[in-house]
């Protein structure tokens, strides 16, 4: 390779590797922030984690295979480069499938949150959107990657999907600020269902917003260099993509570390507040060791017998 064409392969190296070590971090910050949620959510959002991993390590997989092979136009004829590439832009696609997913059931469970939590029928439904999900993302890498359709093509539904996720879940929190506002039900689950889609709406759509940003400036940016250097093109979108993962792993470390100062905070109010409740008490003790009598005098309390008399016999003479 050139120098230069050297020191840009090292960056892309380098921010594949940054994302392999802070996905599973993030990954495991996110299992943490999200506390008590739906079993579907839990369900989608573990796949969603897992994409986030099995997305860096096909960077890896694929900037391994380019290194070994000088002139990028004889890559597409050998089987580790387009498996490494088919690994990628399938986790990639996938989890922009998994994210309508997630903003899908969060509609399900705004419109039916009277009984969402209670029917069991709905949970039904990770088990239909994720291998959906999965499939749609395996055929738009498939199609792009070896069956070499436009890139146009692939980046118009790319830009659909995540321009939908931020707008369905930015709408969807105003929906649910209204039902909680306007609704009647005396039901504890349906109020409870509110509550929680309201909390994890406030989490997701800053995730859905990085995406967003990220995404769409990958997508204009590998599309523009595209049309001059086509060779160039998947390195700079996987490594722009890299960066998306790269953010959304740093706002969940972000949310668990927020969780976890609060926590503390919480845990070292209650440790001072006994302190202070047992040194009130000793003082108290302290000073209730005297009563005042009628006469004005300061009787001991917890007299023994002879005390006591000999108080009365003070006190009278």
């Amino acid at each position: 390779m050139e120098p230069f064409v050297q020191l840009i392969y090292q960056i892309f190296v380098s921010i594949a590797a940054a994302t392999v070590i802070l996905a599973p971090i993030g990954f495991f910050c996110n299992r943490i922030a999200f506390k008590i949620i739906h079993f579907n959510l839990r369900i989608l959002t573990f796949v969603y984690g897992c994409l986030w991993c099995t997305f860096s390590v096909g960077c890896v997989l694929f900037y391994f295979v380019l290194d070994s092979n000088e002139s990028p136009p004889k890559l597409y004829f050998i089987p580790q480069y387009q498996l490494a590439k088919l690994i990628a832009a399938t986790s990639s696609h996938s989890f922009r499938m998994i994210e309508t997913s997630i903003a899908l059931e969060r509609l399900l469970a705004t419109v039916y949150f009277k009984n969402y939590e209670t029917k069991l029928i709905f949970r039904i439904y990770p088990f239909i959107f994720i291998p959906f999900s999965f499939f749609i993302g395996f055929c738009f890498a498939f199609l792009f990657n070896v069956l070499q359709v436009p890139a146009l093509v692939v980046y118009i539904f790319l830009v659909t999907v995540e321009t939908t996720n931020f707008f369905l879940l930015y709408n969807l929190r105003k929906q649910n600020r209204v039902l909680r506002r306007w609704s009647h039900s005396k039901l504890l689950t349906s109020k409870y269902q509110i509550i929680e889609n309201i909390r994890t709406l406030n989490l997701l759509i800053p995730q859905a917003t990085i995406s967003f940003v990220f995404s769409n400036t990958t997508i204009i940016s590998t599309y523009i260099l595209g049309i001059h250097y086509e060779p160039a093109r998947t390195p700079l979108f996987l490594s722009l993509y890299c960066f998306n993962v790269i953010a959304i792993s740093l706002y969940w470390i972000y949310q668990f570390q927020k969780q976890m100062s609060s926590k503390m905070s919480k845990f070292l109010r209650c440790i001072s507040g006994i302190v202070r409740i047992q040194s009130t008490d000793s003082e108290t003790a302290v000073k209730a060791t005297t009563v005042q009598a009628t006469l004005g005098l300061k009787i001991k309390m917890n007299q023994t017998v002879d005390e006591h008399f000999v108080h009365l016999k003070n006190t009278w003479l």
